[in-house]
């Protein structure tokens, strides 16, 4: 049985990295070291192979524990590292220039009760690597290059708030409160402590365009939710 169980693991897990390598291998500024190791013994499965981000080398690891409920991922480039666990909040794992600087990023998605989260791992320009502590968004919405939303939920109230790319830092700039009521939907911004009431015409076509895509979703994943 447990022969059987490690066959379905090594599946699996190579099902997985193959998803990944296709993933990353789709953005030019990507390249996967051919060199790849394999390890299978009584206790789990151990599999390492070289990922390039931008020039830097980095090694990732992910690791099965045939005795526990969760794999280990593992990036590591000289004394830097980066750990994670795929538990059960855990959706993918992703390479992508995120904040639009001409450099790959790394990122982990997890689905958690009020949303999705994602754990960014910048590349930092000055010192050529991954940052090793994320910077972490709640249901991250890009608008364009240089700005992105935050989205958080209360009760009927969805707050959008918008921040500017800076490098790898980010800029608060304001939020837009959307309220969800039965006489249809009303708009607020808020910036500087100070609320005031908006039109649709107040919002720029961009900002709009992302509230009513986010809100669609919203809707649509709420009804596949509910029970039949």
């Amino acid at each position: 049985m447990k022969t059987i169980f490690k066959c379905l693991v090594i599946i699996i897990l190579m099902t997985h990295l193959s998803s990944c390598g296709e993933r990353e291998n789709s953005d030019t500024k990507i390249s996967s070291d051919p060199e790849r190791n394999l390890i299978v013994d009584d206790d789990g499965v151990d599999y390492s192979e070289s990922i390039f981000f931008n020039d830097t080398k980095y090694v990732k690891q992910t690791i099965v524990n045939y005795d526990l409920n969760h794999d280990l991922i593992r990036l590591k480039s000289g004394t830097d590292t980066i750990e994670f666990q795929m538990d059960a909040m855990y959706v993918n794992d992703s390479i992508h220039d995120l904040n639009n600087d001409g450099k790959v990023d790394f990122y982990v998605k997890y689905q958690t009760t009020r949303g999705f989260l994602i754990d960014a791992y910048l590349f930092d320009k000055e010192t050529n690597s991954l940052r090793t502590s994320p910077s972490t968004f709640h249901d991250y919405t890009t608008i364009d290059d240089k700005f992105f939303f935050q989205v958080f939920e209360d009760f009927f109230t969805l707050e959008f708030q918008k921040y500017q790319w800076n490098g790898i830092n980010t800029e608060y700039q304001y939020s837009l409160l959307v309220n969800l009521s039965e006489d249809g939907e009303k708009y607020f911004k808020t910036f500087d402590s100070d609320t005031i009431a908006l039109n649709k015409k107040d919002i720029s076509p961009d900002e709009m365009k992302r509230i009513n895509e986010f809100i669609k979703l919203k809707f649509s994943n709420s009804i596949q939710d509910k029970p039949d």
